[in-house]
């Protein structure tokens, strides 16, 4: 038996006048699952603006935006993102909080120098 089919058992053994009680549990249960759902759902965009916003400012701070407005290409954005990247590997506080590497994970250079020949087909078949 399938669980739907184990719930809809267990609702046939049930009398008639605990029906309304039951689903009004059923009820409960559901909003507060969706409840609960869109509070972590809250609290993720919140961190990723707050990310976000670290980020804008870092880049705000540190480049100037006509340099920015040369970047023509989709590539050319992707080659100064990896050397912003490059210039902040040695730099311990680059980014504050590292709470979420265990989830995300984290890239070593080697991971880097697999990405990028990975990738480097990507930049021949635009040509």
């Amino acid at each position: 038996m399938t669980v739907k089919q184990l719930i809809q058992a267990e609702i046939d053994n049930i009398p008639e006048e605990k029906l309304d009680e039951v689903y009004q549990l059923l009820k409960e249960f559901i909003d507060k699952t969706h409840s609960e759902k869109k509070e972590i759902l809250s609290i993720h965009r919140s961190i990723l603006d707050n990310q976000y916003q670290i980020i804008s400012q870092k880049i705000t701070q540190q480049f100037d935006t006509k340099w920015l407005e040369t970047l023509e290409t989709e590539d050319d954005l992707l080659q100064a993102a990896v050397e912003i990247t490059k210039s902040e590997k040695n730099v311990s506080n680059s980014y504050p909080y590292h709470d979420l590497d265990y989830l995300a994970g984290t890239w070593g250079e080697e991971d880097e120098t697999e990405f990028l020949a990975n990738t480097k087909q990507f930049k021949e078949i635009e040509k």
